[in-house]
């Protein structure tokens, strides 16, 4: 199953990294790919000291907590989507 995933579900993965979300996220190998666009890479920096201050993490533990995430995430360029939509026209 496809589903997409937005900023919100991405924080509270980093927040909670035991919970309910992250391990959807991390063991959902055979049942679900994750997608979401590029840009939730933009929100998470602009809301990096946010993140910093809720979880407490260090600065080095907030990149780790996001790319084991990000890893598990398919990001899409939604400019790329939609020159290709435009083309086909």
């Amino acid at each position: 199953m496809k589903l997409v995933v937005d900023t919100n579900i991405i924080f509270s993965g980093i927040l909670s990294p035991k919970g309910t979300i992250s391990d959807l996220l991390l063991n959902s190998e055979n049942g679900f790919n994750f997608y979401s666009p590029t840009f939730i890479l933009e929100e998470l920096e602009n809301h990096k000291n946010k993140l910093l201050k809720i979880s407490g993490y260090s600065p080095i533990e907030l990149v780790y907590q996001k790319q084991i995430l990000q890893k598990k995430i398919n990001l899409i360029d939604l400019q790329t989507i939609k020159k290709l939509l435009y083309t086909k026209q």
